[in-house]
């Protein structure tokens, strides 16, 4: 899956919907990941340090996949 939207544009979207829902966080932060070994495409990832497990962690992930990209929570022994 190729994405369009730039690293730094998808932190914006996610860090404005964490704190319009007053979620707690950390950090936010982008990375491209390149898959060229096995689709020859790349993909946006964007990673919420700080994470407490929620709810509406289904809805941020819904809003990335929305835009293009994909969102990882961290925190407290969470990767997902």
């Amino acid at each position: 899956m190729s994405s369009t939207t730039s690293t730094r544009r998808a932190s914006s979207i996610i860090k404005a919907e964490l704190v319009k829902r007053r979620l707690p966080f950390t950090r936010v932060h982008a990375r491209t990941v390149d898959f060229t070994d096995l689709a020859r495409a790349q993909a946006v990832f964007v990673i919420v340090e700080g994470w407490e497990p929620n709810p509406q962690a289904a809805e941020i992930k819904d809003i990335a996949r929305a835009h293009g990209f994909h969102v990882e929570f961290r925190g407290n022994g969470i990767v997902g």
